[in-house]
């Protein structure tokens, strides 16, 4: 009686864990959310609690393109786009979150500067998160993904011809 209850339940965590990862699959090609989610933000708690390892690196692969980031940097908060940190560089998470909460706090000054807060925090996730893909986890540096993440941050802002890229610059120059 006690394997069938475990069999049972196993077979009712794995297709949880299916139904997850097919609204996840489903709203990150599409930013349609599965009805039984109020919002993004709580899909995503769902997927990176309960999806498979195999479904998580799928989506590090998938997360890679440009559309599907710019969607997701889109649609969720700060607070979940930081837990995709350690999904994306696993070892050097740590070091990384302290920057991107610093850079974050700037939008209010770049606001002032001529650079709209929301196209600041979009343009330094998307800059961020790539350079966080682009840095091999067994040769990653701190200081090398900051400069070479300020260094982005500054080429994106370049339209917004405002002195505050000027002085990132001199920031990112100072990193190393």
């Amino acid at each position: 009686m006690g394997t069938v209850v475990i069999q049972f339940v196993e077979k009712m965590i794995a297709k949880r864990r299916q139904s997850i990862e097919k609204a996840w699959q489903n709203f990150v090609q599409t930013s349609e959310l599965h009805p039984t989610y109020a919002t993004p933000d709580a899909l995503f708690e769902d997927f990176t609690i309960q999806a498979s390892p195999q479904a998580q690196q799928a989506f590090h692969q998938l997360f890679q393109t440009l559309p599907i980031r710019k969607r997701l940097i889109a649609v969720l908060n700060d607070v979940h786009l930081k837990k995709m940190i350690p999904m994306i560089q696993k070892k050097a998470h740590v070091q990384i979150l302290p920057h991107i909460d610093t850079v974050l706090a700037l939008q209010h000054y770049a606001d002032t500067q001529g650079i709209p807060q929301q196209d600041f925090r979009n343009i330094w996730w998307e800059v961020a998160l790539k350079k966080s893909m682009e840095a091999p986890a067994q040769q990653f540096r701190e200081k090398v993904w900051l400069f070479k993440s300020l260094a982005a941050l500054v080429d994106a802002l370049a339209p917004y011809e405002s002195p505050f890229a000027g002085a990132l610059t001199l920031v990112a120059e100072e990193v190393l």
